[in-house]
């Protein structure tokens, strides 16, 4: 019998498969990300802030009804070492049936909701939940679940580019047909159809229609603890989409949902960590020393990465939103500065989450879902209705501060054997150095070309960003480039 493979050796070779996994991501990811960064450039030039509003308090509306598929199914799988056919089984019945049950909910309640919003939001509700049933958290949920437990990311990958290429042309011919918000509305549905029919394609698992009601009872359970976390994770990122677009008018919720984009674009540099991440948290999970390690790299990432590009969109936001987007959206600027601590804490938060579901700790995030509906339900409702879209981001922001807070003061301080501070601080340093610098240079300039502003405040920022790290982290910052590569290259 051939001898098991050594911890270390395990840890060598899980290191190489996520790294080799996330280079297949990145090409597709960052190649998803020029592409949506321009169609989003050019469909938010010629749609109104009207329709992104409507197609965001449709989603607000749809997230709430989503919850009854919200028990994080997909990661509970992902987590399962070898399940077995009849798990997966129970895994694709349990999914689908949760999708179907919340299409067929508001389909059920279509003459109230009638009655109470205006009939395009329920025409794009309805459209939003039947591609839903399609998507990952529905019918198409366990092939994809499968194939990223195989590893399988150069495939997902092309998969995810070819259907965005699709949906992207569909959507723009349809914006420049004067659709309005169902430009927006074919761009998703476009995508989905496509995504959904092409992992099942790639997938050899079928349907057996076996069910092990055990196994059920197993993933509602655990998934009980994980649902709380999902409500917390929507009243979070959904509450104030919803209150803004009911005290203040689609139009200012398109205002709201563009900013909101643009702060959560630098998280997106990092899609392709992302989608490794659990897989890569699973392998280790039982290892205190390699989870530490593998979180380790993950805060450099988000510090090295994301910290700076959040701290340069603040920085830029004006001379932006009014050279790129157009003078029509100039309202958001502020509002991009408004959600820069949002931009630097949600990347942090949606690895770190991650945790406690592969450590199998789901109790921890059901205590903190309790404390981020209480402290939003508290925070934002007020701060909206008085102070309006700058009320919202401004309790965005302090609810992602107190999660984060609460998440390390009750697992990360005691399940990780690392200092999170030290691997954040000098990134912080010099993002913040470098901003105060570009807006030195900006008084010092009194340019009136905007787009002369937006070319040297930019460049100011990255030269002494990357420059204060030089100086002061290079050696670090050598050593981790040299692991990355030797891990990705070993055979």
């Amino acid at each position: 019998m051939a001898d098991s493979p050594s911890p270390a050796n395990e840890r060598r070779r899980t290191a190489h498969l996520a790294l080799r996994g996330a280079f297949y991501v990145a090409i597709s990811d960052y190649a998803l990300q020029a592409l949506g960064i321009i169609l989003g450039i050019i469909l938010t030039r010629i749609l109104a802030a009207e329709d992104f509003g409507i197609l965001a308090f449709a989603q607000a509306l749809m997230s709430s009804v989503s919850l009854l598929t919200s028990f994080s199914l997909n990661e509970q799988l992902t987590s399962e070492r070898e399940p077995s056919s009849t798990m997966i089984s129970t895994h694709w019945l349990l999914s689908s049936g949760l999708a179907l049950a919340s299409l067929l909910l508001v389909a059920a309640a279509t003459p109230l909701l009638l009655r109470i919003y205006q009939p395009v939001t329920v025409q794009v509700l309805l459209a939003l939940l039947f591609f839903w049933l399609l998507d990952s958290r529905g019918i198409g949920a366990t092939p994809e679940t499968l194939l990223r437990k195989e590893l399988r990311y150069g495939a997902l990958s092309w998969v995810s580019l070819a259907s965005s290429i699709v949906s992207s042309a569909l959507a723009l011919l349809c914006a420049w047909a004067g659709w309005g918000v169902w430009a927006l509305v074919v761009r998703q549905g476009t995508r989905v159809v496509i995504r959904s029919a092409s992992l099942w394609m790639l997938s050899e698992w079928r349907p057996t229609f076996k069910i092990d009601w055990k196994v059920m009872k197993t993933f509602l359970v655990n998934g009980s603890h994980l649902w709380l976390y999902a409500a917390g994770m929507l009243v979070t990122l959904q509450y104030d989409d919803f209150l803004v677009g009911q005290l203040r008018g689609n139009e200012a919720l398109g205002y709201y949902e563009r900013a909101y984009h643009y702060a959560e674009l630098p998280m997106s540099v990092l899609s392709a960590a992302y989608a490794v991440i659990i897989p890569t948290f699973a392998k280790v999970a039982s290892d205190r020393a390699a989870l530490s390690k593998a979180y380790g790299i993950f805060l450099d990432s988000v510090a090295l990465v994301c910290f700076p590009a959040a701290v340069a969109a603040a920085v830029i936001a004006p001379e932006f939103t009014q050279v790129v987007l157009g003078a029509k959206w100039a309202p958001i600027a502020p509002l991009l500065r408004i959600l820069l601590p949002f931009a630097l804490i949600r990347p942090i938060m949606n690895g770190s989450a991650t945790l406690p579901i592969v450590t199998k700790q789901p109790k921890v995030l059901s205590r903190l879902a309790g404390y981020q509906i209480l402290s939003m339900l508290l925070l934002c409702t007020p701060m909206t209705y008085f102070w309006g879209v700058t009320g919202a981001g401004i309790s965005a922001d302090m609810v992602q501060l107190v999660a984060l807070g609460l998440l390390y003061r009750s697992y990360l301080s005691k399940s990780l054997s690392l200092s999170p501070l030290s691997r954040l601080v000098w990134p912080l340093v010099a993002s913040g150095v470098g901003a105060g610098i570009a807006l030195a240079i900006q008084v010092a300039l009194h340019a009136s070309s905007l787009i002369l502003l937006l070319i040297v405040k930019t460049a100011a920022f990255g030269m002494v960003y990357v420059g204060i790290l030089w100086l002061f982290r290079r050696h670090e910052l050598r050593e981790q480039a040299r692991y990355l590569r030797e891990r990705f290259l070993a055979q």
